[in-house]
């Protein structure tokens, strides 16, 4: 009688279980994409990662917390020759950090030069980041970063004035 009562209990506890947890039809990795500024960048990053992760978009906020980069912030410098920097760059990287903070799948949204690519690719690459957060616990994320260097000519440059060098003396 008692192994019957303990078997009639558990039947209802599992069953109440069972209808309690809703299945998951989509079982993608859930991604989060802090909503920006910029509805371009928000619809290339679902582009991008729209077939492979379940992208959820989301406002930071009580619930959720973004990544944040460990460290202080890097400083784009312009990895062309300063022959080439009359023209303009711009590249826009974009990469998912893992709950334990690396960085995965990096992927170029736009670039109008491939060594300002590799640069963004070579420096976000080897970062480590604070994940995001929702309700409390680490999270995939989307992440993104825009390099964008201006034309100059050398009379612009503060570097060169007047013909000299870095040093402010003339190179010999």
């Amino acid at each position: 009688m008692r192994q019957t009562v303990l078997a009639l209990a558990l039947l209802v506890l599992l069953a109440a279980v069972a209808v309690g947890s809703e299945p998951r039809t989509d079982q993608r990795t859930r991604v989060y994409n802090e909503i920006s500024n910029d509805p371009g960048l928000d619809r290339a990053a679902r582009s991008l990662y729209g077939g492979k992760y379940q992208v959820i978009d989301i406002k930071a906020g009580a619930a959720f917390s973004p990544a944040r980069v460990k460290g202080h912030h890097w400083v784009h410098q312009d990895p062309r020759p300063m022959r080439e920097v009359g023209t303009r760059a711009k590249a826009v990287l974009f990469y998912i950090v893992t709950p334990e903070g690396t960085v995965t799948d990096l992927r170029i949204g736009t670039s109008t030069d491939e060594r300002v690519s590799k640069y963004l690719l070579k420096l976000i690459g080897s970062k480590r980041f604070f994940p995001a957060r929702f309700n409390g616990a680490s999270v995939f994320s989307i992440g993104s970063e825009t390099a964008e260097f201006e034309a100059s000519t050398p009379e612009e440059n503060r570097l060169f004035k007047d013909g000299q060098g870095i040093q402010g003396a003339r190179d010999r």
